[in-house]
């Protein structure tokens, strides 16, 4: 009721209703810092294959809106984090309808079709960064960028980072309904740009994660992107509207 009165009396004031927009979102969208803990399996710490589902205490659990504010309504995208010293594990839960990419090859633009993305920024410095992106296919990109968003763009970086790749439906068939598909990424320490040796208890890293979304409902193509964080803007490098992990040893008990 309040942020109601403070949108109508700064209309009054003369404000725009862009500014307005921008500072309400600001409001509904903090700035978040999230407790990732140490990756633990009851049977296997150093477990290689994995399912989230299976861990004991393991992982942090985010729910994803669209960039732009608001909830999903394509499909929900969910993300599981946890950390180990040398590397950082993340799933991607996509509930889809339609699975699709039409692309085959490493680096090609997998952006425009349906993919989940990551961003780095080991150091927090919104300076260095790398792009990793992994699409329904299995197909991979990677990129670094130096200088602040999307400055000196290097193409030749390539990160060691694995994916697993799980459908719950079949790719590129549009005439069956499908489920969901996940996506299961070990990134390697020494990939992420200004980290030196290994993560450390109590460190902190800020990330983008995005997923986009492709439908057909009547024939009409839909398209929606979704974040961790919302960029509350068109473009996804929006920097200082990064998320903040705080890695921990254990997830905090309800």
């Amino acid at each position: 009721m309040y942020l109601k009165m403070f949108v109508i009396f700064m209309l009054l004031c003369g404000l725009s209703c862009d500014r307005v927009r921008g500072f309400v979102d600001q409001v509904r969208y903090p700035l978040e810092t999230y407790a990732v803990p140490r990756c633990f399996w009851e049977n296997d710490r150093e477990q290689k294959t994995y399912d989230f589902s299976d861990a004991v205490s393991s992982h942090l659990t985010v729910q994803f809106v669209r960039t732009r504010g608001g909830d999903a309504r394509l499909g929900e995208t969910a993300a599981y984090l946890c950390w180990m010293p040398d590397h950082l594990r993340v799933q991607f839960v996509n509930e889809d309808r339609d699975i699709r990419s039409p692309y085959t090859k490493r680096d090609q633009p997998i952006y425009k079709s349906e993919v989940v993305e990551m961003f780095i920024d080991g150091d927090r410095d919104k300076n260095d960064y790398i792009e990793l992106q992994a699409s329904p296919a299995g197909v991979l990109f990677d990129s670094h960028f130096h200088g602040g968003a999307r400055q000196h763009m290097n193409k030749g970086y390539d990160s060691t980072f694995e994916v697993e790749t799980k459908l719950f439906g079949t790719l590129n068939n549009h005439k069956d309904l499908d489920k969901r598909w996940t996506s299961t990424w070990t990134v390697p320490v020494k990939d992420i740009k200004d980290i030196s040796g290994v993560f450390t208890l109590g460190q902190k890293i800020d990330v983008h994660m995005y997923r986009i979304n492709h439908n057909r409902r009547n024939g009409q193509k839909q398209v929606e992107a979704l974040a961790l964080s919302p960029p509350l803007k068109n473009d996804f490098h929006v920097l200082e509207r990064m998320a903040t992990l705080h890695l921990v040893e254990s997830a905090a008990k309800p």
